[in-house]
């Protein structure tokens, strides 16, 4: 029942009347009591590394020059630093949910959801209309939604039930890794419980993610372009069997092949050979030639109120202001917390205990400015909780969760 509530709640989850009293901090906190028990089982050592970082992450905001404004902000960041630090951790053995028959329509369901919200916006705003919900609800990102001028002049590409396409492909990929326990069990075989029941439902499975590789399509996120082939190929295809793989290798090239000539997607590709293209530049290509400079003048960061000047007297020599670049959380880590980026990124690789876990949140970072967020902790804890009930289940390790048909 709980997880049904909450996947119902993942489309609107920057919907709300306030940052906090926003549907993000409903599921923020139903998930923060429910993994609270599995706290117990981290190594005491680890919660001492984790509040060194933590520490480390504050020494910027309480030098001279710094606000109560950035103590304040910093503080929120470290907060939820820890708390998706310490859920990944106690996500590392079970999930404190158990998937049953509900679980499959429950993720079928938001997926055709997104599915079909994000076709209809692919249709009608490139007429110059806008389909979505009204830019009042939203409390994260309503900065990003189009206006009358966007819709006539610009091109815009759909953004499903959020504020920005980029956080759409957040929502899929995160979606796709839930799932990826059920597909490679798929791919495997298509293994009978005792009863003669199938363990997982493949009609629903596929479903979901063709929904999601499709609206994850139309999205035109580059992030989603380059980390949902990589989460396919190391959480699904890697250990399947020859004929698959040969199969999915087939269906890739012609892929590939649809896309350089398909100028929905050839524009992206283009612009991601060349370098040219503005947003390749702001979140990739610049920030990485400025962390070096940068760590070397602010080796602890820098407050946020000083933030966008300290980057731009760096980056204004590639041409973009700090505004422009400060668009990928993974090097904003650099950027915010100087060498304590380095202990961050590493902590959340290594909280999960699981290759697969640890990359998926490292692309995490690549989707917009911030992962240390009520958001963000919402949806990375929903979803790998579902990735370790649905393979706690299929691994046999959890005998009351069944996926019933």
């Amino acid at each position: 029942m709980i997880i049904a509530i909450l996947l119902s709640l993942v489309p609107f989850t920057q919907l709300g009347l306030s940052y906090y009293a926003s549907v993000q901090t409903v599921m923020a906190s139903i998930l923060a009591a429910r993994i609270t028990p599995n706290l117990r089982f981290i190594a005491p050592w680890w919660w001492i590394v984790i509040l060194a970082i933590a520490c480390g992450m504050l020494i910027s905001v309480v030098a001279p020059g710094a606000t109560g404004d950035d103590l304040l902000r910093r503080s929120r960041e470290v907060a939820f630093f820890v708390l998706i630090a310490a859920g990944l951790r106690a996500l590392s053995g079970r999930s404190p949910f158990q998937v049953d028959h509900r679980t499959h329509f429950g993720i079928a369901a938001i997926c055709g959801l997104l599915f079909v919200v994000t076709v209809l916006q692919f249709l009608t705003l490139s007429r110059g209309a806008y389909f979505g919900l009204p830019p009042s609800l939203y409390v994260a990102n309503s900065a990003t939604l189009p206006d009358l001028l966007d819709l006539r002049y610009s091109h815009i590409r759909p953004f499903g039930t959020f504020g920005e396409p980029s956080y759409l492909a957040f929502v899929l990929l995160s979606l796709f890794v839930a799932i990826t326990p059920a597909l490679r069990h798929l791919t495997n075989r298509m293994a009978r419980n005792s009863a003669g029941g199938r363990l997982v439902n493949p009609e629903l499975i596929y479903l979901s993610a063709g929904a999601i590789a499709f609206s994850g399509l139309l999205s035109q996120s580059l992030s989603f372009y380059l980390a949902f082939p990589a989460l396919l190929y190391f959480g699904v295809i890697r250990n399947a069997p020859a004929n698959f793989k040969a199969a999915f290798a087939t269906v890739a090239i012609v892929g590939v092949a649809l896309m350089l000539g398909n100028t929905l997607t050839s524009g992206v590709v283009d612009r991601l050979s060349s370098g040219s293209d503005l947003s390749v530049a702001a979140r990739l290509l610049v920030p990485a030639q400025v962390v070096p400079e940068y760590i070397i003048a602010h080796p602890f960061g820098t407050p946020f109120s000083n933030l966008v000047y300290s980057v731009t007297e760096l980056s204004s020599q590639y041409g973009l202001t700090g505004v422009a670049i400060l668009q990928n959380a993974f090097l904003n880590m650099f950027f915010n917390y100087g060498v304590g980026g380095i202990a961050c990124i590493v902590i959340l690789i290594t909280a999960p205990r699981n290759i697969f876990l640890g990359t998926y949140v490292v692309f995490c970072t690549m989707f917009n400015g911030s992962i240390f967020s009520v958001d963000k902790f919402a949806i990375i804890v929903l979803c790998t909780s579902l990735y370790r009930a649905y393979s706690d289940y299929l691994s046999g390790r959890n005998d009351k969760a069944g996926l019933r048909r």
